[in-house]
């Protein structure tokens, strides 16, 4: 199913770090069950970015380049199955999401 008036996907509120902060980053949360897996060149978000629920099933799996969504993005249902993607280009959704 696709639909082009859907609502875009939420970006994640990730600050821009430091400018020398380059690299893989993992957050974990009070528990410490993996959150986040992010990946930062000179403090912006670049590359792969994945976020966990609270059961550590992958939630969100995209891309990203110069701090914006940048490709497709595979958002998942709390049992790990498909529920959306979506295609960004510098952070825009381009084209229809798929549900």
């Amino acid at each position: 199913m696709t639909d082009k008036n859907m609502p875009e996907p939420p970006q994640p509120d990730i600050e821009e770090k430091d400018e020398s902060v380059s690299g893989e980053i993992k957050e974990y949360d009070d528990d410490g069950n993996l959150t986040t897996v992010s990946n930062f060149k000179n403090g912006k978000l670049e590359g792969k970015f994945f976020t966990y629920n609270e059961n550590t099933l992958l939630i969100q799996d995209s891309v990203f380049a110069d701090h914006k969504l940048n490709g497709e993005s595979v958002f998942y249902d709390d049992d790990g199955r498909i529920a959306m993607k979506a295609n960004f280009i510098n952070g825009k959704l381009d084209g229809p999401m798929t549900i």
